[in-house]
């Protein structure tokens, strides 16, 4: 509507012609002083004498009319100016807030009613100096005479394919009703419409548009962006701007100006129908479909496609996105096929959202089909016309069930990384005639202290239970029904050589197609048990000597801590130095045992390189014990050692007789001294 350039061209010319002042007065600092300032008169200088001061002007519009305030800098600075409107209950509404830096800025504004408008000078950033500020007339507005209801709006003439529309919205007083206006327009079939707004600063304005009925169909629409519309079917669009729910009513009196455009684009060629009940058929390894679908805020383009499938079998459905940085949506639903008489259901199997929209790149879904119907495809655009690929391909087939549905009869497997596939497909009867969802058991053999991986991957539509355990699996999980694949990980150290899976059916009419592998990672020795056992006689030394142990492994199903056990000869006080070489932190808990079981005296943690040193006072002698654990799987090695309060020879101590070399010990070598004098003549 307005030309920013052309403003700013003739706000500068203005300034050129503008006579310097011996003087420049000291505009007055509230809004009851306030300069009276003209419209389409010369710029007005002014000027802040400190970075504090504030500069009040007034402005007394016309009623129904359009102005615009331009406020320039002029210096290497930066000061504000905002708009403010008187409204009926003689209250200030903020406009607009302008911020130059050596620059001029404008604000535009419509005057409804003839109430003051102040325009208040300061600086954010207490700056100082000269500024100008005018204030000039754009034209005159009335208040429009569109209709207020939406049962007969004003008609629009589209047939040059472009209409402009300048109105205000209809405001009486005293109590200002603010009643929206309302438009039409003839839609023709798969023509495509671009709506937009122009407001001013003043406006409080919120345009919708419509259905036939008066339902909302876009509930906003934004002033930069605007809108497109299509009518799938001809239907007319109804047009409703009106006062926002979110600003004030009592700002309304202000003057809520807008100028409506509408114009005409074009027909729409559209190349699958928009209906599932004629979607276009898909033949299973026949190659790649190419459509388009044409974007809108509303109204955009639907594409179906369906894929007739077969009973227990896998089917994969790709989708290129084709184009590079044009969105779109897919949906992908199956239908069973129905009994006669009655309506075909669809279940969802995929859409896509907000958020993960298709983009350039090409993607897949695989479904395992349990009984024989229908894969629908929903293909539509978002704002862009944009083109796809969809493709449909049978990947396998299961006749029959093809492995043991009870735990006895489990199917041994390797653990060679072999892949196994699957299907569980519907029911099963027990030898007591009781029946059951499908179910698949294996089993594999182990080792103690090996690792082993089980990795399963599903078809997007299975729903599924996988369980590993030493006994039954059944009910028990791995893999989440909305995961793809899922990775297992565990040392065996249950000192038995036989573990099970079970995989379950979830979804009687959809299939549950899977595949898994079983891994031998090798063997994880592990130096210290994780749990007390009464028979252990391993002892740490308590004479400051230092252990090494190990944590050697970490898995999904638990990780190594050692479990290291000390004796406490005396009371009194022990000393404890724990060093860690692990790449992150170690765990240490230390307890003790003397006629019960006490917790835990003190729990810390070790990080890498560093010697903690720690004291203890055990009241009565006992059995202690240390647990040693890491954080996110890592293993290696850490050092402890202990020393008890007992007294030692060469600490304050004379070593015990014997000892002639006085090493603390009576051994060969203090015989070997005692011989090598023997019978040896010592006088002097």
């Amino acid at each position: 509507m307005f030309k920013a350039i052309f403003i700013v061209v003739l706000f500068l010319s203005a300034f050129a012609v503008l006579p310097l002042c011996a003087e420049i007065p000291d505009f007055g600092d509230d809004i009851g002083s306030a300069f009276s300032i003209t419209p389409d008169n010369d710029p007005i200088e002014g000027e802040l004498q400190t970075g504090a001061d504030i500069d009040f002007f007034a402005l007394t519009p016309e009623p129904e009319t359009v102005y615009r305030v331009f406020f320039n800098n002029g210096l290497s600075d930066r000061k504000n100016l905002t708009v403010l409107m008187e409204n009926s209950d003689y209250e200030l509404r903020n406009i607009k807030k302008l911020d130059s830096y050596a620059e001029t800025e404008y604000s535009t504004f419509y005057c409804e009613y003839g109430y003051p408008v102040y325009f208040k000078v300061f600086s954010d950033y207490s700056a100082s100096g000269l500024y100008h500020i005018e204030v000039q007339t754009v034209k005159t507005v009335p208040v429009d005479s569109f209709s207020n209801s939406c049962s007969s709006p004003t008609q629009l003439d589209l047939s040059s394919g472009y209409i402009e529309t300048e109105a205000v919205t209809d405001t009486s007083e005293p109590n200002f009703s603010a009643a929206p206006d309302y438009y039409t327009f003839d839609a023709l079939e798969n023509y495509r419409y671009y709506i937009s707004f122009d407001y001013l600063d003043s406006s409080q304005l919120r345009a919708t548009v419509l259905d036939s009925n008066c339902s909302s169909l876009v509930s906003s629409v934004n002033e930069d962006e605007g809108i497109t519309l299509v009518s799938n079917d001809g239907e007319d669009f109804i047009i409703k701007c009106g006062h926002s729910p979110y600003g004030d009513s009592e700002d309304i009196s202000v003057g809520n100006y807008y100028c409506l455009k509408v114009s005409a684009e074009g027909p729409l060629y559209d190349d699958f129908s928009n209906s599932k009940d004629s979607a276009h058929q898909i033949i299973p390894g026949d190659g790649p479909v190419k459509g388009t679908v044409f974007g809108a805020n509303y109204g955009g383009d639907i594409d179906w496609f369906y894929v007739d499938v077969n009973e227990n079998s896998l089917y994969r459905i790709t989708i290129d996105g084709y184009d590079y940085s044009k969105y779109k949506n897919c949906k992908i639903y199956y239908a069973r096929t129905p009994e006669s008489g009655h309506p075909e259901s669809l279940i969802e199997l995929y859409s896509t959202s907000e958020y993960n929209a298709i983009y350039s790149y090409l993607f897949s879904q695989d479904y395992m089909i349990k009984d024989s119907g229908r894969l629908y495809i929903r293909m539509a655009g978002r704002h862009f016309d944009t083109s796809y690929t969809v493709a449909a391909e049978l990947i396998s087939e299961f006749s029959e069930d093809l492995y043991p549905n009870t735990m006895e009869q489990a199917q041994q497997i390797p653990t060679d990384n072999t892949r196994i596939i699957g299907a569980v497909l519907g029911e099963y009867t027990d030898p007591n005639y009781v029946t059951h969802p499908d179910r698949d058991y294996f089993y594999f053999d182990t080792q103690d202290w090996y690792k082993y991986e089980v990795r399963v991957s599903k078809s997007d539509n299975s729903n599924i239970n996988f369980g590993v355990q030493l006994t039954d699996p059944a009910d028990s999980t791995i893999i989440d029904y909305h995961e793809d694949q899922a990775v297992l990980t565990f040392v065996d150290t249950s000192q038995q050589d036989k573990w099970y899976i079970c995989v379950e059916n979830q979804g009687l009419h959809l299939g549950g197609y899977y595949e898994f592998t079983v891994r031998d990672l090798g063997s994880f020795p592990d130096d210290r048990p994780s749990n007390f056992d009464s028979s252990d006689t391993f002892r740490l030394p308590t004479d400051g000597t230092w252990y090494g142990g190990s944590i050697d492994y970490y898995s999904d199903r638990g990780d190594d801590s050692d479990l290291l056990l000390f004796d406490i000869p005396v009371s009194g006080e022990y000393t404890f130095n724990f060093y860690n070489k692990i790449y992150r932190k170690v765990f240490f808990k230390v307890y003790y045992w003397d006629t019960e079981y006490h917790p835990a005296i003190s729990k810390f943690d070790v990080s890498r390189g560093e010697t903690v040193t720690k004291t203890h006072n055990f009241p009565t002698a006992g059995l202690g014990r240390i647990v040693v654990s890491t954080e996110n799987n890592y293993t290696g090695d850490y050092f402890v050692s202990i020393e008890d309060p007992l007294p030692r020879c060469g600490d304050g101590y004379a070593p015990p007789p014997g000892d002639t070399n006085e090493d603390c010990y009576v051994d060969f070598q203090d015989v070997a001294a005692i011989a090598e004098g023997w019978l040896n003549d010592t006088n002097p």
